[in-house]
């Protein structure tokens, strides 16, 4: 055997060293030898938004600032799998959904916690949000500018593909906890993503829809209709927690000032310390679990 060891024994000690991974392969590896807290860590931008120097800068996610509380002291074990844009829908069916089901399969029974960041682009992504939308018309309140209709079917999807992953733990981790969260009420705005000494590489998500052609909807009604639509995923979100066991939803809307450039680095995306805030009570909640005997206990969010 090579000097330090095959490539998979490798990837199992930097697994172990840094308290995560994103190789499948060395998260098993380290879960099946250690007693630590094994943790799948799966969603959208809010768990892989990058850093402003794209592999350099302050913590830029949810992820990033629970990760530093956990990593490089042995507690957790964690398998990262979040992507930029991926959508709830997206990630319960698939190739996603296949790789999760034989995760599961395998090493189910030592994953202690599934977080979940899912069900904000599956509503104002740039192909999905349009479609609610009514056409503006003089004196029209936000209530009036979005479909109930369409906003019921495409929440009712994102709850569809909640409640598959709820079966697929059930039928093969049933202790797993998975926890989630509700996002925060973004205004609307131009601002896209921008790395790289201003450079912009994304153009905002929800303005271009409430302002398209065929909506034009005017920008004081622009908060409210985020309110409504967000705050309808809470609503389903919640009501699901209430009829399903091991499953914890954080409820973090509010926790962001609407609009303030402290908070809000764009459109859709806190800043460093806005994500620190979003993590401090998403944390709360994952410390708050009663996890197996012989887990560490969690340190506090600091």
């Amino acid at each position: 055997m090579p000097q330090g060891g095959s490539p998979r024994l490798k990837k199992e000690r930097r697994a172990r060293l840094f308290g995560f991974t994103n190789s499948v392969q060395a998260f098993g590896d380290v879960a099946a030898k250690t007693e630590q807290i094994n943790i799948i860590a799966e969603g959208d931008s809010w768990f892989a938004y990058p850093p402003e120097w794209l592999i350099a800068g302050p913590n830029s996610n949810v992820m990033d600032h629970i990760l530093d509380h956990l990593t490089k002291k042995g507690l957790v074990n964690t398998l990262c799998r979040p992507s930029n844009g991926d959508t709830a829908v997206n990630m319960m069916k698939g190739s996603q959904y296949k790789a999760l089901s034989k995760l599961l399969k395998s090493k189910g029974d030592k994953v202690d916690l599934y977080l979940f960041s899912a069900g904000g682009n599956d509503i104002v992504g740039e192909e999905d949000l349009l479609p609610l939308l009514n056409p503006y018309k003089d004196g029209n309140t936000a209530d009036q500018c979005i479909k109930k209709g369409k906003l019921k079917e495409k929440l009712d999807d994102v709850i569809d593909a909640y409640e598959k992953l709820l079966k697929l733990r059930d039928r093969l981790a049933p202790d797993m906890q998975i926890v989630t969260h509700t996002y925060d009420i973004a205004k609307p705005s131009k601002d896209g993503a921008e790395f790289l000494w201003g450079v912009e590489i994304s153009e905002p998500w929800i303005y271009p829809s409430l302002t398209h052609p065929t909506i034009n909807i005017p920008d004081e009604l622009h908060v409210d209709i985020v309110r409504i639509l967000l705050g309808g995923f809470a609503t389903r979100i919640k009501a699901l927690e209430t009829r399903s066991k091991g499953f914890y939803v954080e409820d973090t809307q509010g926790t962001l000032r609407i609009g303030h450039n402290a908070d809000w680095l764009n459109e859709i995306h806190p800043t460093p310390s806005g994500f620190k805030r979003i993590a401090k009570k998403f944390y709360a909640k994952i410390r708050s679990l009663q996890l197996k005997a012989g887990k560490p206990n969690l340190p506090a969010f600091s």
